[in-house]
């Protein structure tokens, strides 16, 4: 899960015997996901390959929509502080669909319904969710010598007190850094 580039990001969902309206993380979904695949042990090599190159696809599209929602705002700020409402939805929206794209290698159905950025507020657990797995993935990457230390202590450092709308701009600058 470490290595997933998007975000955690609320998903619409129905629970208990009365299918109330809810909401679950996209990771929580993901990590069901990649569990129920596992236990299909059986994978023929064109399969395989088929799921590969869906996964690359989505990478691929999904930096060149990250490069495009980000390059009217690192044109013109030079800093993670400040974040437009329009660069924040474009990334989010971005996110969202290279996701859909993404689970298409799982075999898993793209009808999925997001709930708006403003969903997440400070408390919640889609923002906790999102800070610890940056942290995470920063620590693999320090581990692994794919990022320096300077670039390491910027980012925790405005990780762990970034809303949701900051974080959604550090998962898009990490990843256009890291491709």
């Amino acid at each position: 899960m470490v290595a997933l580039p998007f975000p955690p990001m609320p998903i619409m969902c129905l629970k208990g015997e009365n299918n109330e309206d809810s909401s679950m993380s996209s990771h929580d979904l993901m990590a069901r996901i990649i569990a129920c695949s596992c236990m299909n042990k059986i994978v023929d090599e064109e399969d395989h390959n088929g799921k590969m190159e869906i996964k690359k696809n989505a990478m691929q599209d999904l930096k060149r929509g990250l490069e495009i929602a980000c390059k009217p705002y690192f044109q013109h700020t030079t800093s993670l502080e400040d974040i437009t409402e329009d660069a924040a939805e474009a990334i989010y929206y971005t996110f969202q669909k290279a996701y859909r794209d993404y689970l298409l290698c799982y075999n898993a159905s793209k009808d999925l319904r997001f709930y708006p950025i403003s969903y997440v507020c400070n408390d919640d657990y889609i923002l906790s969710q999102s800070r610890n797995h940056m942290l995470s993935r920063l620590d693999s990457m320090m581990k692994c010598d794919e990022i320096d230390m300077d670039y390491e202590k910027t980012m925790k450092s405005y990780v762990q007190h970034a809303s949701y709308k900051r974080m959604l701009l550090a998962y898009a600058y990490d990843f256009i850094q890291e491709n």
